[in-house]
């Protein structure tokens, strides 16, 4: 069977599959906290765990989480206050040098983990460092929702699925 996870929680339940419920409870407080280093270090290991093709470096590792030069990103979904908008930004990109393995979170307005909507996209290396200004500065991606999904050029370009994003390269 294909795993095709629509909610955070699956993730979760997932990558914890053999661990106590109270253990599972415990993580997704904590991937739920705005700690961005916590919710990247969880989306790694959610790939890592789905690509056997290629391991996960070592934290921290300089240009790439994998082996096969990927990076994973995880980006949650938050209205700025001064315009409104509901956007996703991947940020930090400088020094990557491969394709972006990219979860989109929308929180449950409960709350609730089991509605935390995912979203993925697959953004190559060769698209987004063509994005850098004139002085060699390379920008976040901004991915903007309307009427909570997303939209825009880059969800149009590089939606995927989970399959998708964890795929070989």
């Amino acid at each position: 069977m294909i795993f095709k996870p629509k909610f955070l929680h699956e993730l979760i339940y997932d990558l914890y599959e053999d661990e106590h419920e109270e253990v599972i409870k415990f993580k997704m407080k904590e991937i739920l906290k705005e700690d961005a280093s916590l919710k990247g270090d969880f989306w790694e290991k959610v790939c890592a765990k789905h690509m056997p093709h290629t391991s996960l470096k070592e934290r921290n590792a300089r240009y790439m989480d994998f082996e096969d030069g990927t990076d994973a990103k995880f980006a949650t979904l938050i209205q700025y206050k001064n315009t409104g908008q509901f956007q996703a930004t991947i940020g930090n990109l400088k020094n990557k040098t491969g394709g972006l393995r990219i979860c989109l979170c929308k929180p449950s307005s409960e709350g609730n983990p089991r509605q935390h909507i995912l979203y993925f996209l697959f953004i190559p290396y060769s698209w987004y460092s063509k994005r850098q200004d004139k002085n060699g500065k390379t920008h976040p991606l901004k991915i903007t929702f309307k009427n909570f999904s997303p939209c825009g050029d880059v969800w149009e370009r590089f939606q995927c699925t989970f399959t998708d994003v964890v795929r070989k390269v």
